[in-house]
């Protein structure tokens, strides 16, 4: 598990994963504008249970994974 601190609000960090998730932004955006706000307020709620006051603080598991393409 890897500790990814990020200095601000669950609110501002949801923010930053929006415009880093530039695939997923297409279906995100498909939800009407009661689901896209349950939908995010699922998350930030989620991400409040890591926010100290200062930091949202989420652990994440990163899979590495490696291959050989064969000809």
């Amino acid at each position: 598990m890897v500790s990814c601190p990020w200095p601000g609000s669950p609110e501002e960090m949801w923010e930053q994963l929006y415009a880093l998730a530039a695939p997923l932004q297409p279906f995100l955006d498909s939800f009407d504008s009661d689901e896209r706000d349950a939908a995010i307020r699922e998350v930030t709620a989620e991400l409040g249970n890591f926010y100290d006051g200062e930091y949202t603080d989420p652990t994440t598991r990163i899979v590495v994974a490696a291959g050989i393409k064969s000809i």
